[in-house]
């Protein structure tokens, strides 16, 4: 998924992890009535397999789970680096538990029944920093950094990748030796760059 520094709601997904196949139906057309978009999950297997770390939104995740708890996803979430919201729903939840998943970064803690009013807030309000976190590592990546480019920089970067001499820039790019030293100072600095050497190897991280 390419990423902006902004996102629609309907650029969000809104994960349901649960073994309880009635609980996930009624969420989702809740849910979706609220117009969100929504994918439903009865195993953890199957979650992991189809997860897209770009894609922002929530996981409404329950505690007791056949094979793999809710603590356990959280904490393969965690080891995969993925920082994805988490929203907890329990039936049995203990001040332990609700302890330990506070600890490990939950976002909130339901316990079953849920109030739907006050699950959909808590929605609204973990997609929000969830936004905000994959905004934050955009603007920390290598196409973030290309994003902050002027134009005429973006021309610049992609003939300094390529290892030419400042004469040949500036004769290609029709600016003197000096503007195109500004030029270059800028993408530096902008990528947070000491050398063209470590502003080419940030570069080439760059997907096209």
């Amino acid at each position: 998924m390419e990423m902006s520094n902004s996102f629609a709601k309907e650029d969000c997904l809104i994960r349901i992890l649960d073994d309880d196949q009635e609980l996930l139906e009624a969420l989702e057309f809740a849910l979706t009535n609220k117009g969100w978009a929504c994918k439903c999950y009865s195993d953890a297997e199957t979650f992991f397999k189809e997860l897209d770390p770009q894609q922002p939104g929530c996981l409404l995740l329950d505690i007791q789970m056949p094979q793999m708890d809710g603590l356990e996803v959280q904490r393969k979430l965690e080891k995969l680096g993925n920082g994805l919201t988490i929203i907890f729903m329990s039936n049995y939840g203990t001040l332990d538990t609700a302890v330990k998943a506070f600890r490990g970064g939950a976002f909130d803690f339901f316990k079953k029944p849920i109030v739907p009013e006050e699950l959909f807030a808590a929605i609204e309000r973990g997609v929000s920093k969830d936004r905000a976190r994959l905004e934050a590592n955009f603007e920390s990546s290598p196409a973030g950094k290309l994003e902050k480019l002027t134009d005429r920089e973006k021309q610049v970067a992609g003939d300094l990748t390529q290892g030419l001499p400042s004469s040949l820039i500036s004769e290609h790019l029709g600016i003197s030796e000096r503007t195109l030293e500004r030029h270059r100072q800028n993408i530096l600095k902008k990528f947070d760059a000491l050398t063209l050497q470590e502003f080419r190897e940030e570069y080439g991280k760059i997907k096209k």
